[in-house]
């Protein structure tokens, strides 16, 4: 992605990167199944001899040598099922390399993950960088080092140790379905018993971390359920209590927030009337914790402590579609998300 950003679309020459581009291929209505991969590969072996210099014109090749009929390679129908692997741990190289930090203030991990089971394109992995934007742009004028984890980087790359996870004073998930942090793909693939990084999720908060959950398709519960953190370890260090069913809760033609507790720290000086949302996941919060802001009669940020830690719930999106163009371009928007990490992270 970055070489088709500058113009460049010279082939890749690790098999690691164009094994999941040739997954990508398809024919119409089919995509090419394991064993049409391998042939594929074999198309691009001999492209890469033959001083092929484009990715465009490798996948022509390809359907040319692999069309269906011609050298009979099995085809399979596109299918979204149930997801079994960590959400999207198959597609392209990530878009940022996570970094390994030295401890210092204001470093945040944010985990965002990607909504589709299915192979996955450079135009999802786009509008996965484009919702970003915000938020990223955000903490970085209010000084927070972030280190970004699409889920299919995050599946391999999240802490399995609190020495590690214990670097960044916030973690922050978004669109990420505890698949991806349940099973490493060593788990997954050979067996390996590796730690659960739910439960260091919530070692990490109890002794101090900070924790941010950004709603979404695969956040709370999700789409279907699909994200299913109800239960699990990282419920308990939260500020809400999560349904059992999809929890989402569409709201097209718009909802506005509503302040409820105008002197907590995440929204002082902050104006009283925000854009309205266009959804959320529905919530209820624990006891404990205080409820800041609402849309309806439902929660949009809980926030809450857990032992030496702390943690925070924002049930709507932090860019498109739930949080509209009139939202994330809001006066509002940056010193809320700063003061939402400042506080989760006691800073």
């Amino acid at each position: 992605l970055s070489r088709r950003r500058e113009g460049d679309e010279r082939l890749p020459e690790n098999e690691s990167v164009i094994r999941p581009l040739c997954r990508l291929i398809k024919f119409g209505k089919v995509a090419l199944d394991d064993e049409g991969v391998e042939k594929a590969m074999e198309v691009w072996r001999k492209a890469v001899d033959d001083k092929e210099d484009s990715t465009r014109k490798l996948a022509e090749r390809v359907r040319e040598e692999l069309g269906e009929g011609k050298r009979g390679t099995p085809l399979c129908e596109l299918q979204d099922p149930e997801p079994m692997m960590p959400e999207c741990s198959v597609g392209p190289p990530p878009l940022q390399t996570p970094r390994k930090m030295a401890s210092h203030a204001n470093q945040t991990l944010a985990l965002l993950g990607l909504l589709k089971t299915s192979p996955i394109d450079a135009e999802i992995l786009n509008e996965v960088e484009r919702n970003l934007r915000w938020l990223k742009d955000a903490l970085d004028v209010g000084g927070y080092d972030i280190a970004y984890q699409p889920s299919h980087v995050a599946a391999r790359d999240f802490p399995c140790e609190l020495d590690e996870i214990n670097q960044y004073d916030c973690v922050i998930l978004s669109d990420i379905g505890t698949n991806t942090l349940l099973l490493h793909p060593e788990t997954f693939s050979a067996s390996r018993a590796l730690p659960n990084r739910l439960e260091l999720i919530k070692e990490y908060v109890i002794n101090g971390g900070g924790l941010v959950m950004i709603g979404g398709y695969l956040t709370f519960q999700g789409i279907d359920a699909k994200a299913r953190y109800q239960g699990t370890a990282v419920e308990d260090v939260l500020p809400v209590v999560l349904e059992s069913g999809d929890d989402r809760s569409e709201q097209p033609q718009g909802v506005s927030p509503i302040v409820v507790e105008g002197n907590h720290p995440i929204v002082s000086g902050i104006e009283d009337v925000w854009p309205v949302l266009l959804g959320y996941n529905r919530v209820k919060p624990k006891t404990d914790s205080t409820v800041i802001v609402q849309v309806g009669e439902h929660p949009l940020i809980v926030a809450g402590a857990v032992g030496k830690g702390r943690s925070v719930a924002f049930t709507s999106d932090c860019g498109p579609h739930w949080a509209p163009p009139a939202f994330v371009e809001w006066s509002g928007y940056e010193k809320l998300w700063q003061q939402i990490v400042g506080w989760v992270s006691g800073n």
